[in-house]
């Protein structure tokens, strides 16, 4: 599906609306967001992510988690931290 730069279209997760191409909102949505949510909760938490499996590698004393626990460990974790944060910036 092509999109215009300047059509409109709503945001999944702030339900504002916006024009452009729109940014992948998962893992916290499916669906498109604005670049606002994007660059605050969706990069924020995607970086918040890596860092944790980063600091879950370095300090693990072999640890033999299969890469696809750490995903599910670390997206677990951050969804609640960016939850934290969404019900504290939209109150």
């Amino acid at each position: 599906m092509d999109k215009k730069n300047n059509a409109v279209s709503i945001c999944v997760i702030c339900k504002n609306n916006y024009t452009g191409l729109g940014h992948n909102a998962e893992p916290l949505a499916v669906g498109e967001c604005c670049d606002r949510c994007h660059a605050d909760l969706v990069k924020v938490g995607w970086d918040k992510h890596n860092e944790i499996i980063d600091k879950l590698n370095e300090h693990s004393v072999p640890r033999k988690i299969p890469k696809d626990k750490q995903n599910l460990i670390g997206i677990g974790m951050i969804l609640g931290a960016i939850l934290m944060i969404v019900v504290t910036v939209w109150n």
